[in-house]
């Protein structure tokens, strides 16, 4: 990798090493989505008591079935960030956003959207850690 950018540094171009761990929503990972496809048949998700807004749509989702669908299309699919944001920012203050991932990443982005209220945004190991979310 760091050969390869030192010939796009060459051919005048400017590298950005991205801090991800593999090639996620993008069509390099078409093998994988069948097998989360099969991973997530077997696993038995109940309806959430509270809408889960799908960054693959923007749309909010509590059909168990659409919620495997569009965690699968996240391996391919482009993230609808933007639109994500639009639809969170106008829910009802009352609705939080949990950040499901290994590291806190996401939430962070609402630092650059005036009038976020940064108790509505959480990652999901400071929710389990304080059992906010849970009460």
């Amino acid at each position: 990798m760091n050969e390869f950018a030192t010939l796009l540094m060459a051919a005048g171009y400017e590298p950005v090493k991205l801090g991800v761990s593999g090639a996620w929503h993008t069509r390099l990972m078409e093998d994988g989505v069948q097998a989360m496809r099969d991973y997530l048949a077997g696993l038995d998700i109940a309806s959430p008591e509270h809408q889960v807004l799908m960054n693959v749509t923007a749309k909010s989702e509590v059909a168990p079935s659409i919620i495997k669908e569009n965690l699968s299309l996240h391996l391919t699919h482009t993230v609808k960030w933007t639109e994500s944001l639009d639809t969170f920012l106008n829910m009802p203050t009352s609705v939080a956003f949990l950040e499901i991932s290994n590291k806190p990443y996401l939430g962070n982005m609402f630092n650059d959207f005036a009038g976020v209220d940064q108790q509505r945004v959480m990652h999901c190991r400071k929710a389990f850690s304080d059992a906010k979310v849970f009460k």
